[in-house]
């Protein structure tokens, strides 16, 4: 849809929907102590929702796991 859409005002709500379902992976990874794949998981949230209040969160939780900055 962004590619043959962009203006589409759906798009908006399915990225957000998106990122929010890439930010519950994520959170399930740092449950799991899956530094990687819980990175991964938020910075795929990131491209699609950049502004989104979770991901500051969820980014700390996932820098508190082991071999985290």
């Amino acid at each position: 849809i962004a590619d043959t859409d962009p203006g589409n005002p759906a798009l908006i709500g399915l990225r957000e929907r998106l990122a929010n379902a890439y930010l519950d992976q994520a959170d399930r990874y740092v449950d799991r102590r899956l530094r990687s794949d819980a990175v991964r998981a938020l910075n795929a949230a990131r491209q699609l929702s950049p502004a989104n209040p979770r991901s500051a969160a969820l980014e700390a939780k996932i820098d508190g796991l082991p071999g985290g900055g």
